[in-house]
Order: C-alpha cells, then structure tokens, then sequence
C-alpha cells in the first residue's frame, strides 16, 4: 500500500510500577533520519530503537520522544534524609539557646538548607527494559504507519485523478497541431501571392515549405512519450512501498515533455494547455515529495 512520509503514533505501557510513552512524528524526508529524545538511563537503547524503526519506515525525517517514569508520574524516588533533618533541627535549637535568639525554625525554612532531599533510581534490569521498551516502540510506529498508509492512499487518488487530466488535455494537442501547420499554410499562402500580386505561385515550394514547418511543429514524439509516463506512473502506483524515488523520476521526465511541447505551440490554445499541463504537472510533484 502506497505510504505517505508523513504521519503520527503514540504507545504507553505501565509494567511493574513503570510507565513508558514512546511518541513518533514523522514528515518528508530524502533519507531515514531519525532523531531520538531518550532519558539518560535509557541511552543504551537508542541504536536498537533506530533498526526496528527502520524496520517499518523507509524515508523521512522521524522524531522520537520517550518517557519512563514510576505509574504515579513522577521519574525517580524522592526522599528526604531523616538524620540530616535531625541534625539540622537540633543544631538550630542549640543555636537559639546559646545566641538568645527567636526560634522560628519552620517546614519551609528548613527546605531552604542544603543536602536534605535525595532522588534515587533504582537499578533496573537492562533486559527488561529493552523488552518493555520493544513492545511500546512496536505500538507506536504501527500508528505511524497506518497514519502514513491512510494519507498515501488519499495521495494516490489525487494524482490519479491528475494523471487523468493530462492525459485528457494531451488528447487535444494533435488537432491543435495538425491547426496550427494548417494555419501556417494559409498565411505562407497568402504572403507569396501578396508579393507576387497573385501570380506564378509556386504550389510545390509552399507544400515542401509547409512540410518543413510541420516537421518543426510536430510533438507527435512528445506525445507517445508523454503517454508512456503516464502508463508508468499508474503502474507504479499499484506498488506496494518504497516508490517514491521512482515517481520523482518521472514526474521529471513528464516535465521535460511538456516543456518541448511548450517550445513548439504556436496555436495560443495549444500554448495554454502546455500551461495548464505544467501546473498540473507540479501540483504531482509537490506531492509526490511526501510519498514514501
């Protein structure tokens, strides 16, 4: 199914008292970079994180954002050291004594001294948290990728439907052609006849004459061409993944016909379907940058 590189996915899991939430954003991109947020406890993981990443999304920019901390919400164990406390306290009070000082010692003035409050974290098993971590990044990237698979789809649809129309407007440009020598014959016509005040007019010169500009004129190869890229984009959206790269190619290669095609018109017709093939043309390029 044909991806978009865009999409979003969140996993949260809470095992053994800990909760993990892995969040994946991921937009367009020429290449797989992947950037991750990990806490420092989790650092050893972030190579293994990459490859199963990678395992699901081919290209875009992937921003990853992991937090572990206890279920309650907090990240460590915050304690305060009791005999410090004591200590501190005790000290006070010898020090109002001796100084014949108010003792106004209170919870607040003592949160001010130094060393009382501890965080602990607690040695976890590197095995488990790989394990947990697996499971929650596995979650979260299917979000990504069925988020990428559903916006793809929708892709897909508009460019068919501008394949469509190209094709459709490349339909009309043989006539306009076939118009266009036509026209010329009629205006070489008329100029030879003009300077020759209607006589001795060479009808074999005007016909190699108009044989020649018809040869300049034609987009006959343009068209095929054209055609044929078209049969191959449609084929290649039937693909399954990876068919970006592909389609970039050749959406340029569309360009480049239209383009030749433009070069040639002299029916303003014809020049404003080369326009109108243009603009369609880069409406399919500019989503085909987000097509994985």
């Amino acid at each position: 199914m044909i991806r978009s590189m865009t999409g979003f996915g969140t996993e949260t899991l809470t095992k053994g008292g800990k909760s993990l939430t892995v969040e994946i954003r991921s937009l367009n991109h020429r290449y797989c970079e992947i950037n991750i947020r990990l806490p420092k406890k989790l650092y050893f993981l972030e190579h293994s994180i990459k490859n199963q990443i990678k395992n699901h999304l081919m290209r875009g920019k992937v921003d990853v954002f992991v937090t572990y901390q206890f279920a309650d919400g907090t990240e460590t164990n915050i304690s305060y050291n009791r005999e410090l406390a004591k200590k501190y306290v005790s000290e006070i009070q010898k020090m109002s004594v001796d100084l014949f000082l108010e003792n106004d010692l209170s919870v607040s003035k003592i949160l001010t001294l130094p060393d009382l409050f501890v965080s602990e974290e607690e040695d976890e098993d590197e095995n488990f948290l790989e394990s947990f971590m697996t499971e929650v990044i596995e979650g979260a990237v299917r979000k990504v990728v069925a988020a990428r698979e559903t916006e793809g789809e929708l892709l897909k649809a508009d460019i068919l439907k501008k394949l469509d129309e190209i094709e459709r407007q490349s339909q009309l440009l043989p006539g306009l052609e076939i118009a266009s020598v036509e026209e010329y014959r009629n205006r070489l016509t008329e100029k030879v006849s003009e300077l020759l005040h209607g006589e001795g007019i060479d009808e074999a010169r005007i016909i190699t004459e108009t044989a020649i500009m018809a040869d300049r004129l034609s987009v006959d190869e343009e068209i095929v061409r054209l055609q044929g890229h078209l049969l191959h984009m449609r084929s290649v959206l039937a693909e399954e993944v990876g068919i970006g790269k592909k389609l970039d190619f050749i959406i340029q290669e569309m360009n480049r016909e239209v383009n030749t095609i433009s070069s040639k018109a002299v029916k303003m017709e014809m020049k404003n379907i080369a326009i109108e093939l243009k603009n369609t043309i880069e409406k399919i390029r500019e989503q085909i940058q987000n097509i994985e």
